[in-house]
């Protein structure tokens, strides 16, 4: 949320919290995954330009779909994080994953933020 902040975006209207979703999706998708990702976010921006505004159903839907995205990606890291000395290293990627979604949502917002001020 600060990241969508500081790029002037406000994270209080129901089409930026979708978009704050997606965007954790999009970065921690790899392969085939990543590109349908890619794609999505892609879409959302356009129809976040045109006004599109989403229900509380629909807000309830994308973050549902998110937790099962992230919670298949995340199970094996979750697990190991359990065994003490193997704890240590899961620990190490919450870090690698924080700093992964953040560098993704970082990229997307400032990509939105130069077309918002160019017109593009």
């Amino acid at each position: 949320y600060e990241t969508a902040a500081g790029y002037g975006f406000s994270v209080n209207q129901t089409a930026e919290k979708v978009y704050a979703l997606r965007l954790i999706c999009g970065a921690m998708a790899k392969g085939k995954d990543k590109q349908i990702k890619q794609e999505e976010i892609e879409a959302l921006e356009q129809e976040i330009a045109a006004g599109r505004v989403f229900s509380a159903e629909e807000i309830d839907v994308e973050i549902r779909k998110a937790s099962d995205f992230l919670a298949e990606r995340m199970i094996v890291g979750k697990f190991l994080q359990g065994m003490f000395v193997i704890g240590v290293i899961g620990g190490i990627e919450n870090v690698r994953i924080y700093r992964r979604v953040t560098g993704y949502a970082k990229d997307h917002y400032k990509k939105r933020y130069l077309k918002k001020k160019l017109n593009v």
